[in-house]
């Protein structure tokens, strides 16, 4: 797929300043237990949106915006009630929850939807491009497989590659999957 050309692209520009965004959010969500992961895991979205949109290396300071926080809470105990439920098909179950709710942090943080509306939007899109989808969440798989296996150093880049080939893939289904938030009745917050 383009997007992870592009986005080695875009990463490999500004190496440092990703690797440093990465090590961060990681340190930050180390030293608070997990705790500080429910705010900085999707403020790794809003700063690669916004390194994107303004063709800029990555902001730190976009990982501790607190704007969206109750729509991030949510979503997170959306996503661990959808995960525990899908732990019945431990494999199948975690990619299936995965696909379907994949454009959900990107909703929230670029059309400032709420945690469930955009669950069901993501859901709605997922169902007409399922496959596309499943074969974009398994390469990001493998490429964090990568980053894993090269003594978890590789994460340092394997991370921003697959957070901004995300979001070029967002940026490029995104009247796609905004016409099926709309054909369901699904609108961003005011």
């Amino acid at each position: 797929m383009d997007h992870i050309s592009r986005a080695w692209g875009v990463v490999s520009r500004d190496l440092a300043s990703w690797i440093i965004l990465v090590l961060v959010a990681g340190c930050a969500t180390l030293l608070t237990c997990g705790i500080a992961g429910l705010l900085v895991g999707p403020n790794l979205v809003l700063a690669t949106k916004r390194a994107i949109d303004r063709g800029v290396a990555p902001e730190i300071g976009d990982l501790f915006q607190t704007d969206l926080i109750a729509e991030y809470v949510v979503y997170w105990v959306i996503l661990i009630v959808a995960s525990f439920a899908s732990s019945i098909l431990p494999l199948i179950g975690s990619v299936l929850v995965s696909v379907l709710t994949f454009w959900t942090l990107p909703l929230i943080v670029d059309q400032r939807f709420g945690a469930i509306d955009a669950i069901q939007a993501s859901f709605h899109h997922a169902k007409g491009a399922f496959f596309d989808l499943l074969v974009f969440t398994i390469i990001l798989y493998v490429i964090a497989f990568a980053g894993t296996c090269a003594c978890f150093v590789g994460l340092f880049v394997a991370v921003p590659v697959t957070m901004v080939a995300t979001w070029l893939y967002y940026q490029a289904e995104r009247t796609h999957i905004l016409a099926a938030a709309i054909n369901a009745g699904l609108k961003p917050l005011p």
